[in-house]
């Protein structure tokens, strides 16, 4: 077949209706998530007492996380916040507004623009808020009304009761600052600017950090502080589902450094495992299986191996979809979503936060989660079920097992397609890229 080709995954009349019988079998479906690892470093990270921090933006699965906006790692990229807030995303929007009467500068923009606090709240953590004593003059663009209240806020007998401006220029009351605090006083006739809907996808190619802890502690104190990444940041990473552990670290790969290989030996001797009561009776296999982390809070002792994704694959396009028009059947144990192109049905290794079945979820205001019962590629389109129970996730492997739910694809060809069979070799590696010969396979 020549060209791409787009698949669409299209379900028989029946299958709805199907889905209701009921089935007591079991199947479990392995899920291969592949990813090509840029990095393997592992090294050894000295813990240091850092104080308390606390958080006050999005992510209702999050306490206290620090209040760093921004820090540059080692690698050359500026780190920020990996989640858009779930429920206002869009297009660029630039808002310009100026403080009517003095107050606290979240509670001006939440009330202005009839935003909530916490959304607020990001944008400061993002540096996506400025201000000037002075209101900049309008465009030319400007409406009537804006150039009414910009004459009205920078008429001379309104700037001479004003104490911040006194023995500044006009120029010089009109510089924009960035602001950095959520609880930033801002007086009346006070310049704000708000970009609404701020990049947030940091950029960088597929990156694994490989630690292993020194000293027990909160384990995003620790990540934060061995990656130098911002603690809201790292935060991110955890839900997101990017960060791993394991009691005992594994075996390195044959590319480790001496410097990684005497790391291994040192943390995995008898005598430091003796020690740790958490492997005790655990055979060492056993206590170097990964786990995910899934609060920021989690205690990690001396000597856990943590795995962390700092460029997880992203999904863009979850926050372009208008969810609620995607869902097909809402029943008592099932969910019947259209699934968008270019989205993922229940993640990857490093991204369960941009799924289909976290946004489906959030769509319909379900208290559970919904629960991925099978997968179509992220290229492709068409009917999901997503299981509201554990329960029904066994009944629908069961349909698939004894072929009561078909599944039917139609491909969208670039150019006609020739019939009979195209065969064409593919390399044998279970690693991305998967390679295709271009040719057919002549026998």
């Amino acid at each position: 077949m020549s060209g791409a080709a787009c698949l669409t995954s299209i379900f028989t009349n029946t299958f709805v209706s199907s889905l209701c019988t009921p089935n007591s079998r079991t199947f479990t479906i392995p899920i291969a998530l592949l990813r090509t690892l840029a990095t393997t470093q592992c090294f050894k990270a000295q813990d240091r007492n850092v104080g308390k921090r606390t958080f006050t933006c999005q992510a209702a699965l999050r306490d206290d996380v620090g209040t760093t906006i921004s820090s540059s790692s080692f690698d050359g990229y500026q780190y920020s916040r990996l989640l858009p807030c779930p429920l206002e995303n869009g297009p660029p929007r630039v808002e310009h507004l100026v403080v009517s009467e003095g107050g606290p500068v979240l509670e001006f923009i939440s009330r202005a623009l009839n935003l909530s606090p916490i959304f607020v709240a990001d944008l400061i953590q993002f540096g996506a808020v400025y201000y000037a004593l002075v209101c900049p003059e309008p465009p030319p663009t400007a409406t009537p009304e804006q150039i009414k209240l910009f004459k009205e806020a920078t008429s001379p007998s309104v700037l001479k009761k004003r104490l911040s401006v006194k023995g500044k220029t006009v120029r010089e009351a009109q510089k924009t600052f960035l602001i950095n605090h959520i609880h930033e006083f801002v007086e009346a006739g006070t310049y704000i600017r708000v970009r609404v809907h701020p990049k947030r996808f940091p950029p960088g190619p597929p990156r694994v950090e490989h630690l292993v802890v020194s000293e027990g502690g909160p384990v995003l104190e620790f990540i934060s502080r061995s990656l130098n990444l911002p603690p809201i940041f790292v935060a991110d990473l955890i839900q997101f589902g990017a960060v791993y552990y394991a009691l005992v670290c594994p075996e390195p790969p044959p590319t480790a450094t001496p410097e990684h290989i005497k790391l291994f030996k040192e943390v995995t001797s008898p005598s430091i495992l003796k020690k740790r009561l958490s492997v005790k009776g655990k055979t060492v296999r056993e206590a170097q299986k990964t786990f995910r982390i899934t609060h920021i809070h989690e205690f990690v002792e001396a000597g856990t191996y943590i795995r962390v994704h700092v460029h997880p694959k992203r999904f863009p396009r979850c926050y372009e979809i208008d969810w609620k028009s995607r869902i097909i059947a809402v029943e008592e144990s099932f969910v019947v979503l259209d699934k968008p192109a270019g989205t993922s049905v229940g993640g990857t290794t490093d991204n369960i936060e941009e799924t289909c079945a976290t946004f489906a979820t959030r769509a319909l205001g379900l208290a559970a989660p919904l629960k991925t019962t099978h997968q179509i590629d992220n290229c492709t389109e068409g009917c999901v079920v997503l299981a509201r129970t554990k329960e029904y996730c066994s009944v629908f492997h069961g349909k698939i097992r004894e072929k009561i739910v078909k599944k039917l694809y139609r491909a969208l060809a670039a150019a006609p397609v020739p019939r009979g069979i195209m065969s064409h070799y593919m390399r044998p590696v279970n690693v991305a890229p998967r390679l295709v010969s271009e040719g057919n396979i002549c026998y």
